[in-house]
């Protein structure tokens, strides 16, 4: 199958314009036994469970090793990024403490993944580049363990998962108080402001704009020094028809940080 892309480049400049182009590519070499590779989804699942059977490797601690991420010198595991973040031999991994994964990926377009503690495998295969299927297959496992998708807080940290419990018991209202409740009771919890930001959008996408404005308010709370709360804290409260509120912390964010353009063109806008 021809391969394809929406970027493009127009006068040396890389743009994507939502069209379909097609992409070539030219690999040296060395690199034809992972680009080299021509295969079907259906050959790759029968091989993959040729392999977790023990008929390409006959011990089975030589498959657990082959999925195992490599340490590196001074003990910590590192791979490609916040999710392949480790590597085994020839694989890219995911660690984490559910559901985790041997995840090989190619060129923005296909990927496996092999979920050896679920019994599970998921192959994707597309010709569009950058389509990076590695980040929505962990979606499409959830259909088998439900406990993987995004709106049941899959992915969330521990402590992430405990104060979502805690919301949810609570109908999302009073954040924190519950958070004030919570880090009484237990002394090393904490949250930072990324992972709380993240989970507010990941509400947002599931247009759950009240409980992401719980979360985001919260960020408010805790991180009374970042621009960056108050202008997601802003965008939600805007989204919800509260221009009033809206303008106030878009306000703040600027203070904050005067580079914000989001909130100054925002506050350009609305004068």
């Amino acid at each position: 199958a021809g391969s394809y892309s929406t970027i493009i480049n127009t006068d040396g400049k890389w743009i994507n314009d939502g069209k379909l182009h097609n992409a070539f590519a030219t690999f040296p070499v060395f690199f034809r036994t992972a680009t080299g590779i021509i295969s079907t989804s259906e050959d790759l699942s029968k091989w993959l469970l040729a392999l977790q059977n023990g008929k390409l490797l006959h011990s089975k601690n030589s498959v657990q090793e082959l999925f195992t991420s490599a340490k590196l010198n001074d003990g910590h595991i590192d791979g490609f990024n916040k999710l392949t973040n480790g590597y085994a031999l020839g694989w890219p991994t995911v660690e984490r403490e559910d559901h985790p994964a041997a995840t090989p990926v190619g060129g923005m377009r296909s990927a496996l993944f092999v979920y050896p503690k679920d019994d599970l495998s998921i192959v994707v295969l597309t010709n569009l580049q950058g389509s990076n299927p590695e980040w929505f297959i962990d979606e499409i496992a959830g259909y088998y363990f439900p406990d993987m998708k995004v709106k049941n807080g899959f992915g969330l940290s521990k402590n992430l998962k405990e104060l979502r419990q805690k919301l949810i018991e609570n109908k999302f209202q009073n954040a924190f108080t519950i958070y004030k409740k919570i880090t009484k009771n237990n002394k090393d919890f904490k949250l930072s402001e990324d992972e709380l930001n993240s989970w507010g959008y990941q509400l947002l996408e599931q247009n759950k704009k009240n409980d992401a404005l719980q979360v985001f308010q919260l960020n408010t709370f805790l991180f009374p020094s970042s621009a960056n709360v108050y202008d997601s804290y802003a965008e939600t409260l805007e989204a919800m028809g509260n221009r009033k509120e809206a303008i106030v912390n878009y306000k703040k964010s600027l203070e904050l940080n005067p580079n914000n353009t989001n909130a100054s063109a925002y506050l350009k806008d609305k004068k």
